[in-house]
């Protein structure tokens, strides 16, 4: 019996691309819970981003598909990287604390919004909803 050798992958550079979630948040328990639902779903998870600086420099740099930005990071507003994911077409949802009524700026009035403790089945369906909009964009 001969053996041929086996051939080589035309494109072997090319691996499956996972979805990527970019996260903007301060808490470890949430940070944690986040990492673990992107796991259970076969997603990346980039950052976390735990104050509003690297949420930009991530924002600008990083790859991803959607984002969860917690409203508050480390005393700041996450406002001004919710600006700039619009900018970009990117979706994105945020999470709070406070009182989801009345803490978004007009200008995000229009983006999901959950409320902490976040209740993770709600979290799951909003965020694939958001990957299916990145991906049919």
């Amino acid at each position: 019996m001969v053996l041929k050798p086996a051939e080589p992958d035309p494109q072997p550079h090319l691996l499956p691309v996972r979805p990527r979630l970019l996260v903007a948040e301060d808490s470890i328990f949430v940070i944690l819970t986040l990492e673990g639902m992107c796991e259970d779903l076969g997603w990346d998870m980039v950052g976390p981003a735990t104050r509003v600086e690297d949420g930009l420099r991530l924002a600008h740099e990083a790859a991803f598909d959607i984002a969860l930005l917690d409203v508050n990071l480390d005393g700041e507003m996450s406002w001004e990287i919710a600006a700039l994911l619009a900018s970009r077409g990117i979706p994105f949802a945020f999470g709070t604390g406070y009182d989801v009524g009345s803490i978004l700026p007009a200008e995000f009035a229009d983006a999901p919004i959950f409320s902490k403790p976040f209740r993770m089945t709600e979290v799951v369906r909003q965020m694939q909803q958001l990957m299916a909009q990145a991906t049919a964009a």
